[in-house]
């Protein structure tokens, strides 16, 4: 597919040349891209996967923002919508708060100005997903909405206003959906099984080319299943629709 031409951004064929975006931020290579989202005529962000210059510390993520008249690039950590990202990405100060001797931080994935979801390990193993976003409380409320209503949910480790993060325990095992599916025990051991593997999913060898999910795209999909929920689990229903209303205030 030929890359675009917009003249109302003529500076965008630079976001697909990894050696221009290497020379706009000092210290970094990009060595791939990992996001991009365009909106023809208004703007173009790409994300890319940055490794410092002689291996001088761990890698990052470049951000590159194309509008009509402005080109701004900054490291991910630098987000001004996220001003807590900085701190929760730094695994000394993020193991403080949690109470860990030894913590290391590493991003699972980020949008910019919208969301950072960061895995929270200790001696090599995930303790917690501290999720980094504005109006973080709102998340926060979705989550207690569907613990109330027995729906099964991450567990919440730890809850940052100062730094707009919550953080969530890691997903191990099968998670019970027995409260939710009470009619439908073998549904709801697969949801449960289904549920557990999410914090396993590895993005697939070669999935570069494949189409990006925005949170906007899942919100349209979970719409769609507003009537089955009605249907299998009509107490739940009114969490499942203030759960939405709350997550779609702050889709990106």
């Amino acid at each position: 597919m030929p890359w675009p031409s917009d003249p109302a951004l003529p500076h965008l064929h630079l976001l697909r040349d990894l050696d221009a975006v290497s020379a706009v931020l000092p210290g970094w290579r990009a060595t791939g891209r990992l996001h991009l989202r365009y909106v023809p005529g208004r703007s173009c962000v790409a994300t890319y996967h940055l490794e410092a210059h002689e291996d001088a510390g761990p890698p990052s993520i470049g951000v590159v923002s194309v509008r009509p008249g402005v080109t701004d690039v900054h490291l991910y950590v630098d987000d001004p919508a996220l001003p807590g990202l900085a701190t929760v990405v730094d695994g000394r100060a993020a193991g403080r708060r949690l109470g860990l001797a030894d913590c290391s931080a590493t991003p699972v994935r980020y949008r910019p100005g919208a969301r950072c979801t960061v895995a929270l390990s200790q001696d090599s193993t995930v303790v917690a997903f501290a999720k980094v976003l504005p109006g973080a409380e709102g998340l926060r409320a979705a989550v207690d909405l569907f613990d109330e209503a027995g729906v099964a949910v991450a567990g919440v480790e730890a809850w940052w206003p100062d730094l707009g993060c919550l953080v969530q325990r890691p997903v191990r095992s099968p998670v019970a959906m027995g409260r939710v599916l009470p009619e439908r025990p073998v549904v709801a051991g697969e949801a449960g099984v289904a549920l557990a593997r999410l914090h396993d999913v590895r993005r697939p060898a070669g999935a570069a080319g494949l189409p990006e999910v925005r949170l906007d795209d899942d919100l349209a999909g979970l719409a769609r299943l507003r009537a089955p929920v009605a249907a299998a689990v009509p107490q739940a229903l009114g969490a499942y629709d203030a759960a939405l209303e709350a997550v779609a205030s702050f889709a990106a």
